[in-house]
Formats: structure tokens, C-alpha cells, sequence
């Protein structure tokens, strides 16, 4: 998993928590508000049936004014008030134009209705009851659309961020790239090869590093060469003089045995035997000599080793 995603995973989890958070106490502050206002919204209400009501005795036509009390709650958001017994009226149903919140919603909000019954009982007449039920679904539906909206801002929020930080990482860590394939280049032998470019503080000292490990290394690697040619330079030297060594020293004493062993064959033809003995001790010498001189030269190759 690259760095990049990780950190992407990171505020991804930290906005989902947040979210979280902010819905649940959203939610909680909402369905304390939802309460509090269909409480207000009954209390209002139950005054205003409460002065219908004791003008109710003075009224002419007391079923037609409870009919227009019932009617006039038409069109409120919060309050459905219906008249039952004694020749009811239609409740004031008033329908949302803005459709209605999810159950679940509802659920979470735990706001349900709250109802209350006002008897009617004039001069011993009984004109039924008045009941007023609060109706907190067009409250929750308000709660829900501007929840939506606030999810759709954090959303956008949310993706907008996902993609800054998928640029400005992506732009912070390029040189993380770069200093991949300078590895791989110093890793094939170019030493010259140095990162520039202005990174990020945290990356600049890796930068920095990766510079001087370079010139450290090209500097090692001119080392090396110049102690390779200075060994080539020896070796020759060291060849050259065991050639003049075996040119000079020991090529003549070969031509003397030769000379030697070729006198002893024909004295030893002539029957001159007495005299074979002088060239044997020559020929001794010479090589004698040679080896002598074959030693010294292992010495010289080989210091402190002496071949028996």
C-alpha cells in the first residue's frame, strides 16, 4: 500500500469519524428541538382554542364557530385539531408539499405525537371535544432536508479534499520517485548523477544525503581507478624487469651450458674423458648461478616466501 493511499485512508477515516459525530449530534440536538417546538406548538394552540372557547357562550351559532375554529388550523405545520362527538368537523389535515423523511429518521428522532382533549360543554349541552394533536413530520422533514444539504457539502468537501491531498502528496512525494531511479542508476555505476529541484523540508535532507553520497562515491571510484592504473603501471614495471633479468642474467648462462653440454658430447666422442669433468664443474656453475639468480627473482616476487 503505497504512502499516498495511506494518508488518503487516514483522512478518510478521520472525516468518516467526524461525520459520525457531527450526525449524532445533529441528530440528538434536533429531536430536542423537534420536542420542544411541538410542545410550544400545543401550548400555543391550546390557548387559542382555550380564548375560542370563552367567547364560545356568547356565540349565535356555537356549532359554526367550533367548525371555523377547526378550519382555521388549517395550513399550520405543527397542529391538527379535530372536532369528535356532537356532530364532528373535518380534522385540519395539512399535507407537506415537500414530501416526508425517512422512517428511520422519524425513528432516530423519536418526536411522536402528543395529543391533547378539550371537552365542550356549554349550558349543560355537550358540543363533543376538541382535540389538538401535535404533528411533528413537516419538523422532521425541515431536519432531514437541511441535513442533506449539510451531507452534500460535506461531501463535497470530503471529495474535494480526497483530491487535494491526492495532488499535493502525489506533487510532495515526487521526489521519492526520483531518488528511485537515482538509486538504480548509482546502483549501475553512474556517480555523476545528482537530485536537484526545491522539495519539501522533510525530503530536502534526503536530498542533500543522496548528493553527498554520490560525490563520496565518485570520488571512491576515481580512487579506485587510479590505484588500478598504478597496479597495471607496477605489474608492467615488475615484468619488465624480470625480462631484463632473464635477458641479461640468465640467457647467457643457458648459451654457456648449452656451449658446455655440447663440448662434453664431443669430447665424450673423442675419447677425451679426462677433460669432460672441467666442463661438468662449468656447467655446474652456470647453473648454480641461475638458480641463484632464479631465487633472488621469486624473492622479489614472493618477499619473505623463499623456495627450497
Amino acid at each position: 500500500m503505497s504512502l499516498r493511499f495511506r494518508l488518503i485512508c487516514l483522512f478518510a477515516i478521520v472525516l468518516v469519524v467526524s461525520l459520525a459525530v457531527e450526525s449524532t449530534i445533529v441528530f440528538f440536538n434536533a429531536s430536542r428541538s423537534v420536542r420542544t417546538e411541538m410542545n410550544s406548538a400545543l401550548k400555543v394552540g391550546q390557548q387559542i382554542v382555550g380564548s375560542a372557547l370563552a367567547r364560545l357562550p356568547d356565540s349565535n351559532d356555537r356549532r359554526r364557530d367550533l367548525e371555523d375554529l377547526v378550519t382555521s388550523f388549517k395550513g399550520n405545520r405543527h397542529l391538527r385539531v379535530s372536532l369528535t362527538g356532537g356532530g364532528a368537523a373535518d380534522p385540519s389535515l395539512e399535507r407537506s408539499l415537500f414530501g416526508t423523511a425517512p422512517p428511520w429518521v422519524v425513528r432516530i428522532l423519536g418526536a411522536d405525537p402528543v395529543a391533547a382533549r378539550i371537552p365542550i360543554a356549554i349550558a349543560g349541552q355537550d358540543y363533543g371535544s376538541i382535540v389538538i394533536e401535535t404533528d411533528p413530520k413537516n419538523e422532521i422533514l425541515e431536519v432531514w432536508n437541511d441535513l442533506g444539504d449539510n451531507l452534500i457539502v460535506l461531501s463535497l468537501f470530503f471529495g474535494l479534499n480526497i483530491l487535494l491531498i491526492y495532488f499535493f502528496i502525489g506533487r510532495a512525494l515526487r521526489p521519492l520517485n526520483c531518488l528511485a531511479v537515482a538509486l538504480k542508476q548509482i546502483g549501475h555505476g553512474n556517480y555523476k548523477l545528482r537530485m536537484d529541484g526545491n522539495p519539501v523540508p522533510e525530503l530536502s535532507r534526503l536530498q542533500r544525503s543522496f548528493n553527498r553520497m554520490a560525490s563520496e562515491l565518485e570520488e571512491m571510484d576515481e580512487e579506485k581507478r587510479r590505484l588500478n592504473e598504478q597496479l597495471l603501471t607496477l605489474q608492467e614495471e615488475e615484468r619488465s624487469e624480470i625480462a631484463r633479468d632473464l635477458h641479461d642474467e640468465i640467457s647467457p648462462f643457458l648459451f654457456a651450458v648449452n656451449v658446455d653440454l655440447a663440448a662434453i658430447s664431443r669430447l665424450a666422442g673423442q675419447g677425451r674423458c679426462g677433460e669432460i669433468s672441467g666442463q661438468i664443474r662449468a656447467t655446474s656453475e652456470a647453473i648454480s648461478h641461475m638458480q641463484r639468480q632464479i631465487k633472488t627473482m621469486l624473492g622479489r616476487l614472493r618477499p619473505g616466501v623463499l623456495a627450497d
